[in-house]
């Protein structure tokens, strides 16, 4: 916050310096808005000499963390939640294969009766 404020008052100083009749010894500025420009430097220029850091700073580090390569694992998946669009050419102990559960698993669950009679372009729920 007080950085801030300095940069402010820093920045009104440098655009007051440079108005011609500010900080110099010339004779009395010939228009208003130089006249109040006139009065605004030297409280701005007082009050940034005034103003001191109130804390040293702080030490850097001289090393940069690294980050670990770790390879997030996804949840869990709740039971039920695949679910797989039967292809040609798909049996269902090959569906059962691909996702590591058996054939009986994915029949009862469907509620298929004959495993034979997929379906392409057939929904299944994956346990």
């Amino acid at each position: 916050m007080i950085v801030a404020i300095i940069v402010v008052l820093g920045a009104l100083a440098v655009v007051a310096a440079r108005l011609p009749g500010i900080g110099r010894s010339e004779a009395a500025p010939s228009s208003p808005a130089l006249a109040a420009a006139t009065s605004i430097a030297s409280p701005i220029e007082s009050t940034l000499s005034s103003i001191a850091p109130t804390t040293s700073p702080t030490s850097v580090p001289t090393t940069t963390p690294t980050l670990a390569a770790e390879t997030p694992t996804p949840p869990p998946t709740p039971v039920g939640a695949h679910t797989y669009r039967v292809k040609p050419g798909d049996t269902l102990s090959a569906i059962a294969a691909r996702f590591g559960v058996s054939a009986q698993e994915i029949q009862q669950l469907n509620g298929i009766s004959d495993p034979r009679l997929l379906q392409i372009g057939q929904v299944l729920k994956i346990p």
